[in-house]
């Protein structure tokens, strides 16, 4: 991975993630707790949202973006929270 690709994948999956979540409540007690995790994988790095917790094994995942190393594709997985009903026109 060449100098400054890490930020470049990490924005893609920042972006994705925002939009995903765009349709789900999160409280700001929960937001503001949100912790960032990175995972390197043969070809994807995974960017997870979680919820700490006092052991590592009880920490709740919130949302992982997958960004291709290759072509910088990303798919976003919301996990646990309450999709926020929407008025549609």
């Amino acid at each position: 991975m060449r100098r400054g690709q890490l930020e470049e994948f990490k924005e893609i999956a920042r972006a994705a993630t925002k939009e995903a979540l765009r349709s789900y409540h999160i409280s700001e007690k929960v937001r503001a707790s949100l912790v960032l995790g990175t995972t390197f994988e043969r070809d994807t790095i995974v960017f997870e949202l979680y919820i700490p917790a006092d052991r590592p094994e009880n920490g709740r995942v919130v949302s992982e973006a997958r960004v291709s190393k290759e072509t910088g594709e990303v798919s976003v997985l919301v996990f646990g929270l309450e999709q926020i009903e929407r008025d549609r026109d």
